[in-house]
């Protein structure tokens, strides 16, 4: 009777045991994290949260590169804590990256408009500089018109009509147009200073 029942609490033992070494991967883990990432890409995470999208798909990707791995291990060496622990962080990631979208895109939105605002104010600034320089007949009026409206060119007509995906390329755009603009001005200013100056001079030596 000792034998049976010793028998019995050793295969009952040995039942743990074998429960315990086969770890099964976190596949619901998986699922979760897949989806939340889906969500975030369709809510536009990758272009208005991109930090924050491009962290979480590289823990789903470390996450599913270790699962891999541990399904080449045998039965007993496996363990996915690491894996489902990666996953659970990857999916919190996504759910913050899709939070942040809205706000993000209403910043570079306003970004871009101020920018705007700033370059037509800078361009009529620099339109008027050119038309007076025109009516003196300075030779540089001309140059200046056409560096003007190529500078100019690069900038939307209307904000409003930009998609969600050109968004950020279109602010980035508008910033680089109004660099350009602030140079042909800057360069029409040199221009108007220097002459009264260089008159100056001649008074001077005589």
């Amino acid at each position: 009777m000792r034998r049976v029942l010793s028998f019995g609490i050793a295969s009952a033992v040995c039942a743990c045991v074998l429960i315990a070494g086969c770890a099964k991967a976190p596949q619901q883990e998986a699922t979760t994290a897949k989806a939340a990432m889906e969500s975030a890409k369709t809510a536009g995470a990758p272009v208005f949260a991109t930090a924050q999208f491009n962290a979480a798909q590289e823990m789903v990707n470390s996450a599913l590169a270790d699962i891999k791995a541990q399904d080449a291990k045998s039965a007993f060496a496996r363990n996915y804590d690491k894996a489902k622990k990666l996953l659970v962080e990857a999916t919190a990631a996504a759910e913050a990256a899709k939070a942040a979208v809205a706000a993000n895109k209403a910043k570079i939105s306003e970004e871009a408009k101020v920018l705007l605002d700033k370059a037509k104010a800078t361009i009529e600034e620099s339109k008027k500089m050119i038309e007076a320089l025109a009516k003196k007949k300075n030779k540089n009026a001309a140059a200046f018109k056409t560096k003007l409206e190529a500078a100019a060119a690069a900038l939307p007509a209307d904000l409003s009509k930009v998609s969600d995906d050109a968004l950020v390329a279109t602010r980035d755009a508008i910033k680089n147009a109004v660099v350009s603009i602030e140079a042909v001005k800057a360069s029409i200013e040199q221009l108007t200073v220097a002459k009264p100056v260089a008159k100056n001079k001649k008074k001077g030596k005589k």
